[in-house]
């Protein structure tokens, strides 16, 4: 599902774009805007890089995103008839995807090209609102920084310039604060004091603005997130569900919450999420404590296992909140808080022959939190592999090498 300019000019709920969509936008004439461009033709393959395109996306971009369908002609900005594309494939497609990435600077991230292969056939290409404006591409010799003035693309001056460049700053100063705060709202769900805990959050790159979330809406999600965490991990070890109530939320500050379950099982699990209004998401649950094969460990030891469950909960939550919210990049923490003054041990198990053992990695006095990117659009095979590198990412700095419970990624 998604949701466009297309969509928006014709008062159409979120849904795939089809053939039919366009052809309704043609027999109503819909008119170019600021966020919406009408194409009749691909450039030729060879032409691709000196064609308008990467000024079109770059203008796009710096004029808060919109779709560029290709297969359309117009008159006086209104569609007026369809024009079957050509020459459109995986190569087309994947140069399509390069130059987006290196004949723009910054590169514009997070785009999606639909192909309808209907005929007509019509290239529809998804540009999102980016945090990174000015946009530049090359122009006579020298960099410029394309807009769109309505239905017409311009060129930034001076002025207009240092306007967007101070505007990308001051959005990622307002960013980082934003994220400061949530991941400290999210640490004091857990006492650190009395154990460690994992504590892990994300923030789109452009939060929903004006926008809420539904009860049954945060319901759903957590259902989704369930059944996507099941891929990554056995279904036992994720505690969104198994420990938290996470479908039955809670109202919070511009948020819902997956309260600890009274009914889990005990405060060694406990564990918390939250599903913000913006499409940000956040989630903790308790590290120490928990019982090995001996004995209940210390409140500062742990296992390397929960770490990874932590990863994959996490991470399913997150994937499943973009899909419903349709949103892309984000930006993630991922941290271990402890307050108390023995060294964080975590703990592997390892079996020689047929006798297991426990290993304990180095102790640790900090954790420095992992902070990363992702894009909740990529394929679920891409999506795989982040989730693994980063549960990598977070054992490795406990002084362990090999994902235990992670499954693999088959493509």
């Amino acid at each position: 599902m998604t949701f466009t300019a297309l969509h928006r000019a014709l008062g159409e709920p979120p849904a795939p774009l089809t053939t039919e969509l366009i052809d309704q936008a043609v027999s109503e004439g819909v008119e170019e805007s600021s966020d919406l461009d009408w194409k009749k033709q691909l450039p030729e393959a060879r032409e691709l890089k000196n064609s308008d395109f990467p000024k079109d996306v770059a203008a796009m971009a710096n004029s808060g995103g919109g779709v560029i369908i290709y297969g359309v002609d117009e008159t006086q900005k209104k569609a007026t008839g369809r024009v079957s594309i050509r020459n459109f494939d995986e190569h087309y497609e994947r140069t399509m995807m390069q130059l987006m990435l290196s004949a723009i600077q910054p590169p514009v991230m997070g785009a999606t090209i639909h192909y309808i292969d209907d005929h007509p056939k019509a290239v529809v290409v998804e540009v999102p609102e980016s945090l990174d404006n000015p946009h530049l591409v090359m122009q006579k010799h020298q960099f410029s920084a394309p807009f769109r003035n309505g239905a017409d693309t311009a060129w930034m001056g001076e002025r207009q310039i240092e306007t967007a460049y101070r505007s990308r700053f001051e959005q990622r100063r307002e960013a980082s604060q934003a994220m400061d705060r949530l991941y400290g709202e999210m640490s004091a769900y857990g006492n650190a004091s009395d154990r460690t805990w994992f504590v892990a959050v994300a923030r789109p790159r452009v939060p929903r603005l004006g926008a809420s979330v539904s009860r049954q809406d945060a319901h759903d999600i957590a259902q989704r997130a369930f059944a996507i965490g099941q891929k990554f991990v056995p279904y036992h070890v994720l505690r969104l569900i198994n420990e938290a109530d996470a479908l039955h939320p809670r109202p919070g500050l511009r948020r819902w919450v997956a309260a600890a379950n009274p009914r889990a099982r005990g405060d060694a699990y406990e564990t918390w999420g939250s599903i913000l209004h913006d499409g940000s998401v956040a989630y903790a649950t308790a590290l120490g404590g928990e019982s090995s094969s001996r004995d209940i460990f210390p409140p500062h030891k742990f296992w390397g296992t929960t770490m990874e469950a932590a990863v994959a909960d996490f991470m399913a939550l997150l994937r499943a909140t973009a899909e419903h919210l349709h949103l892309s990049e984000y930006e993630l923490r991922v941290g271990v808080e402890w307050q108390g003054n023995e060294p964080m041990v975590m703990v592997t198990t390892s079996n020689l022959g047929d006798t297991p053992y426990e290993g304990n990695s180095t102790p640790m006095n900090q954790y420095t939190p992992v902070e990363s990117s992702v894009d909740a659009r990529s394929t679920d095979t891409e999506f795989h592999l982040r989730v693994r590198e980063l549960a990598e990412d977070c054992i490795n700095q406990g002084g362990l090498t090999h994902l235990k419970i992670m499954r693999p990624v088959h493509s």
